[in-house]
């Protein structure tokens, strides 16, 4: 009777796929050896257990009914389909790789994994991944990590939208609609809504150095796109 209760839990773990809800999660703490990551990153990324979350997948999308509005329009001499086509095969680590823009991993939640995207393979864009990236302005000098969670993918109706997360310094969201411009073109309305502590930082600072991060996001995917 007591070896049979031993091998209860072993046969529903084998044969039914149950396992313990924290069994083998990914742990923020995880990230504290892990040489690929500079230790501002690191510092970042723990600080979301100020907020009680011990895993990566506890990371939720922040929400926000009022806020401020940031809206850049970039025009694509590609049809609307090939455009959405190739932003959704395009490699992030190619996306968010320019003198601004660096990304240190994704966070994949269907398979509980860090991934630390190469340039040189086939990895995409998916519903549900958390992608931690570094800002460097002036050259560098001055570095700001933030995170983005892939909410929405929808081909058919040409929206994207990547939700910053739930207790970070930036609450709200960035969303990419793709329209026909009339001329066998694409024109992407990359808009953000936003709110932060502090309300200079919102007015003033957030919508400049946004901008000038979205030019280079968008620059990138020009690039690949047409070739």
């Amino acid at each position: 009777m007591h070896l049979q209760a031993k091998l209860i839990p072993l046969i529903l773990v084998v044969y039914l796929g149950f396992y313990p809800s924290t069994f083998a999660q990914r742990k923020l703490i995880d990230i504290s050896n892990e040489p690929r990551i500079s230790q501002k990153t690191k510092k970042y990324i723990l600080g979301y257990r100020k907020n009680g979350v011990q895993f990566f997948s506890e990371l939720e999308p922040s929400t926000l009914s009022h806020g401020f509005e940031h809206l850049v329009t970039f025009y694509y001499p590609l049809p609307t389909s090939k455009l959405i086509d190739a932003c959704l095969k395009a490699n992030p680590a190619k996306l968010w790789n320019s003198q601004i823009l660096q990304l240190n991993m994704i966070y994949a939640p269907h398979t509980d994994s860090l991934c630390f995207v190469s340039p040189d393979s086939d990895f995409q864009l998916k519903e549900e991944q958390i992608l931690f990236i570094t800002l460097r302005y002036f050259a560098g000098i001055y570095k700001l990590n933030t995170a983005l969670k892939v909410t929405l993918l929808d081909r058919e109706n040409g929206i994207f939208e990547f939700c910053y997360l739930k207790g970070g310094k930036s609450i709200g969201k960035q969303r990419l609609r793709f329209y026909d411009s009339g001329d066998g073109g694409t024109v992407i309305e990359h808009s953000s809504h936003f709110q932060s502590h502090s309300r200079l930082r919102d007015k003033r600072l957030y919508p400049h150095f946004h901008t000038l991060a979205i030019n280079e996001l968008h620059k990138n995917l020009k690039n690949l796109s047409l070739h």
